[in-house]
This record gives structure tokens, C-alpha cells and sequence, in this order.
């Protein structure tokens, strides 16, 4: 259980700590350099295995984000993100994760970070831009025995050099001035329902030191247009932040073409799915309740 509580902490700190990216992570130790399942990796179609046509089986991901407005952006010397892991906005919900084909899992959103230029190469082109939603596990419980999927990553991909413009990274307020404003109105649910639902998904991990190999991606094949001054904006707060591609080491790419949908997210709901022993202690209060009244009908 310690490797569960220590992975899902991470998320916390990984911002912050000894490492930076003058090598775009070559120099790091431990199991980032030993590591077998490490993020991110080159994705092209020809090493990709289409799983809803070869394996009959599909991926879905229900959207339950809340409005984002007014949460401000961090910046440390080595990133640039958006810090949720005290604020609940929501999250996703997934079904069919390799591994768990059966089984819905809700992951809290908890980070969002942004890279110049992407970390992740589609069909030998690496885009302008990669922004990555972190989310940790909530549902089931999180165990050794799920501890391949604590952390599920959402990934978009920017180009500046396509002709239409998604006003997605408009929605941030990033400028180039040294002020960071809060962010403007962002329904991240819309914005993720648009996207193309073609999909790389493979087992990965947590991109920065150290390195868990805890995570689950989840990398929009086609980019979203971006103009050149909107990816400036971005890069001027943090630019080069990229670590370099990792081998696969026999791992399988999987290709969707997901099911996306959005959902009503209903913290006071989540909280009881978190905590079955309150649905138990609630269900033996209604009985007790109930047969108390009967016993004093039958003496009544």
C-alpha cells in the first residue's frame, strides 16, 4: 500500500525538486533511466494495434469537468501548470483501460501542465505544443493491485501551422507580460468533447522525477490549431520543458477511436462512491430506523 499512497502524492511535487531539463531528462536517475514503461514515447500509426477492430473492445471517457474560471496558474523554474490537487473541479470517468476492460474507474483531475515544444512525436512529427491533464484515481480504491492505473493522462497536442484555430489555449489568459492572470471562462467539457476521437493509449508513466510507472496515456492523435503568438505566450513562461522520447520495450500501442461523452460531476456523489463504509453505516441507520418502528407497532 505505501507504493500506492507514495504515487498518488506525486502529483503534488512534481513541479518542484532537484531536476530540470538542460538534458530533457537524459541526466535523471533511478527509474527514470531503469525504468521499462516510460513517457513519453514516439506514436505512429504502423506500430499501433487498432484494439476496438482487433480485440473487439473500446475505450470510453466521460468528461466531468467543472468551469475552470478563476483558478490561477503556476510557474516554478522548470514548469508551467495548472495546480488542482487541493481544488475539486472534477474529473474524468473510463471504461475500457487495458488491463481493466470491465470496470469504470473516476480519476479526479489534478494537474494541468503544459509543454513547448510537445513531448510526444505522432508519425515522426513533434508539434509546437502538448498540454496534459493528470488525474488520479478515486474509484475504485486505490490498491497494489490497481497500481498500474493510479494515473490517468489526458493529452492534446498544438500546431501552429494548421488554418483553423481552436480558442481552447485563448481560454487560459496567457500572455507574454511577467503577470500570470487568473483563468477566464473555460469549460473544458465542451472543449474535449470537440476533439477527434482517434487515439493512441498505452502504459506509461508520471513524465518528471520520479518517473512512477503508475500512469495510463491517453494522446489525441490530431493536433489542435494554435496561432504562433498563443504557443509565444506559453513558451515564454517556460520554454524547452520537454523530456525525450522513451523506448516502448515491448510495450503495445494501442489505437481507439474512443467513445467520448460528458457527465454531471456531483462532488457529494463521488464522495460516497469514495467511501462505501458510509453507505453501510447510512444503510444500518435506515434499518435500524425501520425495525425499531415495527417493534413499537407490535407493542403499540
Amino acid at each position: 500500500m505505501k507504493k500506492v499512497v507514495l504515487a498518488l502524492c506525486l502529483l503534488t511535487t512534481l513541479a518542484f525538486g532537484k531536476w530540470d531539463y538542460k538534458h530533457h531528462g537524459d541526466d535523471w536517475d533511478g527509474l527514470c533511466k531503469m525504468g521499462l514503461t516510460q513517457s513519453p514515447v514516439m506514436l505512429d500509426d504502423l506500430n499501433s494495434i487498432h484494439a476496438d477492430k482487433h480485440f473487439g473492445r473500446n475505450v470510453k471517457v466521460t468528461y466531468m469537468y467543472e468551469d475552470l474560471t478563476g483558478i490561477i496558474p503556476n510557474k516554478t523554474d522548470k514548469m508551467f501548470f495548472v495546480n488542482l490537487t487541493k481544488i475539486d473541479r472534477g474529473g474524468v470517468q473510463v471504461e475500457g483501460i487495458p488491463g481493466t476492460p470491465n470496470k469504470k474507474m473516476y480519476y479526479k483531475l489534478n494537474m494541468i501542465q503544459f509543454h513547448t515544444p510537445a513531448e510526444h512525436v505522432i508519425n515522426s512529427k513533434r508539434y509546437s505544443m502538448e498540454m496534459q491533464l493528470f488525474h488520479v484515481l478515486k474509484t475504485p480504491k486505490p490498491t497494489d493491485d490497481n497500481s498500474r492505473h493510479l494515473v490517468f493522462v489526458v493529452s492534446v497536442l498544438f500546431d501552429s501551422s494548421m488554418k483553423m484555430y481552436s480558442n481552447l489555449l485563448a481560454r487560459f489568459n496567457i500572455t507574454s507580460a511577467k503577470n500570470i492572470s487568473a483563468i477566464g471562462s473555460l469549460e473544458l467539457n465542451s472543449h474535449m468533447i470537440g476533439l477527434s476521437s482517434s487515439s493512441f493509449i498505452y502504459r506509461g508513466s508520471l513524465n518528471t522525477p520520479p518517473c512512477s510507472e503508475s500512469a495510463y496515456w491517453l494522446v489525441h492523435r490530431h493536433p489542435l490549431g494554435a496561432t504562433a503568438q498563443q504557443i509565444g505566450a506559453f513558451a515564454s513562461k517556460i520554454n524547452n520543458n520537454n523530456r525525450h522520447t522513451k523506448h516502448y520495450h515491448g510495450r503495445i500501442i494501442e489505437k481507439y477511436n474512443y467513445e467520448a461523452a460528458t457527465g454531471k460531476h456531483n462532488s457529494f456523489a463521488s464522495s460516497l462512491l469514495l467511501s462505501p463504509l458510509l453507505l453501510l453505516a447510512i444503510l444500518f441507520l435506515v434499518l435500524q430506523k425501520v425495525f425499531s418502528n415495527i417493534k413499537w407497532l407490535q407493542f403499540a
